[in-house]
This record gives structure tokens, C-alpha cells and sequence, in this order.
């Protein structure tokens, strides 16, 4: 059997030009990262002990997110639409960041208000999920192709879209009760008044 070449795996993946230059900027952007707080990764990399069992606290979840992450924006990519998401994800992030440290919802050992070398992760979690809304579509799409050779009916479409619906309206308020719980103690604050009628 022979064995799929880069641009077999590279097509199979759905990786375009686009991808390659989304994917050298996420890498630069970390390399940055990395290098103006150094302090911060020498003092998370103290915490483990090189000289034993250095796997059992090193962040492996941490990792694989971020590998799947890298993944997930070259899929597909296209930057003149990712140019948005990145820039609604900079934005959202700089803003939600502001308001839970500012109303220290949350804070990070740093004590920045909020802490930049956090804003970054947020153009790439809105692009990977980005990427994982188109990959449901597609599987829904297939679902509902198959459905339709099977069955030569055409209400499949609309079930799909009652389950969205019901799965919505389930969730949603759900989500909406835990936040409410999350961000009381700071509900007299106006960054708070303000994210709660935005939700």
C-alpha cells in the first residue's frame, strides 16, 4: 500500500496557501510570547523536575489542546474571513479579560489587569471554533444526504434543525443560570450589568 504523500495529507486535511500563513503567524506569535515573558515560562518550567518523573507534571492537556488548536486554523483556512474572527477574537478577548480581572472575577498570578500574554489565546480558540461550527455543518450536511438517498424524503432537514433548536433552548438557559451564579458577587459593577445584557 502506498503510503499518502504531505499534499495527499494536505488536501485530505483541507489545508490551503492560506493555512501555511495563518500557521507561521500563530507560530511567530507564540515564539513572541514566549520570548518578551520568559520570566513566566522559567518560572513554570521550575515547577517540573527534569531529573525524575518530569510527565507527571508536565500540562499534557495544555498541550493537545494546542496542538488540536493548530490543527483545527489551517483547516480551511481563508484569511480574508479569519481576519475578522481574529480581530473579533483580539477585541472579545481583550474586553472579557478586562472585565473578570478588572471585577477580579478571576485573576492570574501575575496581577496584570488583564494580562496581554492571555489576549492571544482567544483569535485562536474563536478560529478553531470556527473550524469545528463548519465541521458539524459538513457531518450534518452528509447525515442528511445519506438520509435523503435512503429514504427519498426531504424532513430531515427540518428535524435537524428542530434538534439545534430544542439542544439550543435546553442549553442556553442553562448556561445563562451558571453565569448568573459565576458573576454575582460583582453584579453591582457596571462591567457586570453590562456583560449580562449583552448575553
Amino acid at each position: 500500500m502506498k503510503r499518502p504523500n504531505f499534499r495527499e495529507i494536505a488536501k485530505y486535511m483541507g489545508w490551503t496557501r492560506d493555512s501555511y500563513v495563518l500557521f507561521s503567524g500563530f507560530v511567530l506569535l507564540c515564539g513572541v510570547i514566549v520570548y518578551a515573558w520568559w520570566p513566566l515560562a522559567e518560572e513554570l518550567l521550575a515547577y517540573i523536575d527534569w531529573g525524575g518523573h518530569w510527565w507527571l507534571y508536565f500540562d499534557w492537556l495544555l498541550v493537545g489542546i494546542w496542538l488540536i488548536m493548530s490543527l483545527l486554523i489551517m483547516t480551511g483556512a481563508d484569511l480574508k474571513v479569519d481576519a475578522w474572527i481574529v480581530f473579533v477574537g483580539f477585541v472579545g478577548g481583550l474586553v472579557i479579560e478586562s472585565w473578570g480581572t478588572q471585577t477580579e472575577l478571576w485573576w492570574y498570578y501575575t496581577a496584570e489587569r488583564p494580562p496581554l500574554w492571555i489576549i492571544p489565546a482567544w483569535p485562536i480558540a474563536s478560529l478553531s471554533i470556527d473550524r469545528l461550527v463548519r465541521l458539524l455543518m459538513k457531518i450534518s450536511q452528509t447525515l442528511k444526504q445519506e438520509y435523503h438517498l435512503k429514504n427519498r424524503r426531504q424532513d430531515f432537514g427540518s428535524l435537524c434543525l428542530n434538534i439545534y433548536k430544542i439542544l439550543y433552548w435546553l442549553i442556553f438557559p442553562i448556561f445563562f443560570a451558571m453565569l448568573l451564579v459565576f458573576v454575582w458577587p460583582t453584579v453591582g459593577k457596571s462591567l457586570t450589568v453590562m456583560s449580562i445584557v449583552l448575553v
